[in-house]
């Protein structure tokens, strides 16, 4: 149902959402989001940079959220969004256009 070369190498987030958009019954938007690194040990909290990146967030027509993926966690990949959307359009077969 998906692409064959997101198995291989997931695209960007852009590009999950366009597809999401053109292609299946889901709602997908990306926003620019930023992740805070700050470290706490008790009641002291050392500030760090943070981090800048993506958030996708699928919804299905019902208005459920379906998927949420913060790219600016750290340890996350876009492998994670591919495999959630494979699962999700395998159960719910109606999601998807065709």
């Amino acid at each position: 149902m998906i692409p064959a070369a997101w198995k291989e190498k997931a695209p960007r987030l852009k590009t999950i959402a366009k597809w999401i958009n053109e292609n299946t019954r889901l709602d997908a938007e990306v926003h620019q989001t930023h992740y805070s690194t700050d470290v706490k040990h008790g009641r002291i909290r050392f500030p760090r940079k943070g981090r800048w990146g993506n958030r996708l967030k699928v919804w299905d027509e019902s208005g459920d959220e379906i998927i949420d993926h913060n790219a600016a966690e750290t340890y996350r990949s876009n492998d994670e969004v591919v495999d959630q959307l494979e699962r999700y359009l395998k159960d719910h077969p109606k999601a998807a256009r065709r």
